[in-house]
């Protein structure tokens, strides 16, 4: 089991940067934080604490499924109402191929859209009674978020709250015993009539939303989140044990260890499809070139 993991990136494929830039800038608040290659940025919301990496893959980079999503949190139900007012009004300006309607799903209110680079993405809202069961319900950050930047919109983007995944139908069970038993993070306490899984750390309040599906799309390494552990050799002996059990563990993929400008890094892809990256050495988010 890996231990201690922090939750340090997530990676989003789109198509081109120029037109997925600026929703995430523009809309939700996001930030260029550095440049590692001409198709791998990574963006941050100045309010939260872990990354995105963007990967532009081109064109024929498919059309990603709504429960392989990320989601920005505000501070108000209403706020919820008026983003989604607002993006009916730029929805051209920013070649959103849909909007949707505000509704009450998995105890947060909350709306999608969608982004010309394939992708969905959510703006949600949980009510102050649910803070009280998890921090993942609460305020992810410690003051609010200068309005400025979101001046004449009616809402501010307050962080990025969390990813989302999927898993197999009937599956659930046996994956939520592979996140704690293998990947070592949290399993964070839902009501019984939920169909999810939230996923965490134990240092940080973002999380990943599992959400069991009869049909699904499997999506490729540039859909995957990044977890960091303690040290370079702790990544090699995880990379060890992976590559000895992971067969047993319902493993799918196992990739070959690589050290790099002191780092460490592996990519898996775990019993449901889904894409991991173990890690440690220099912080993901200044790993590499071209810092902005």
């Amino acid at each position: 089991m890996l231990k201690n993991p922090k939750l340090i990136e997530g990676h989003y494929e789109c198509r081109r940067f120029d037109e997925t830039l600026p929703v995430f800038t523009d809309i939700l608040g996001m930030e260029v934080i550095e440049r590692r290659s001409e198709t791998e940025w990574v963006m941050k919301h100045p309010n939260t604490g872990w990354s995105m990496v963007l990967h532009a893959a081109g064109p024929d980079a498919k059309d990603k499924p709504l429960m392989n999503h990320y989601g920005w949190r505000v501070s108000s139900r209403g706020e919820v109402d008026r983003a989604q007012e607002y993006l009916k009004k730029v929805k051209e300006e920013y070649r959103l191929p849909r909007v949707g309607k505000p509704c009450l799903l998995h105890i947060a209110y909350s709306f999608y859209f969608g982004e010309p680079g394939g992708n969905s993405l959510e703006i949600e809202y949980y009510e102050p009674e649910h803070a009280k069961a998890s921090a993942v319900y609460g305020p992810h950050w410690q003051r609010p978020y200068a309005a400025e930047k979101f001046a004449g919109k009616g809402y501010v983007c307050q962080g990025l709250s969390h990813g989302t995944l999927e898993c197999d139908e009937g599956a659930k069970e046996s994956y939520r015993r592979f996140i704690a038993e293998r990947l070592g993070l949290e399993l964070v306490p839902l009501p019984p009539e939920l169909p999810v899984l939230y996923l965490k750390d134990a240092f940080n309040p973002w999380y990943v939303v599992v959400v069991p599906q009869k049909i699904r799309r499997y999506l490729n390494e540039n859909s995957r989140f990044t977890l960091e552990i303690d040290s370079l050799e702790a990544v090699r002996e995880a990379h060890q044990e992976f590559a000895r059990t992971g067969n047993d563990a319902g493993v799918t993929y196992v990739g070959e260890l690589r050290e790099e400008n002191g780092r460490s890094y592996f990519f898996l892809s775990d019993p449901a499809k889904n894409w991991w990256e173990v890690t440690a050495g220099k912080s993901a988010v200044s790993r590499n070139v071209n810092s902005i």
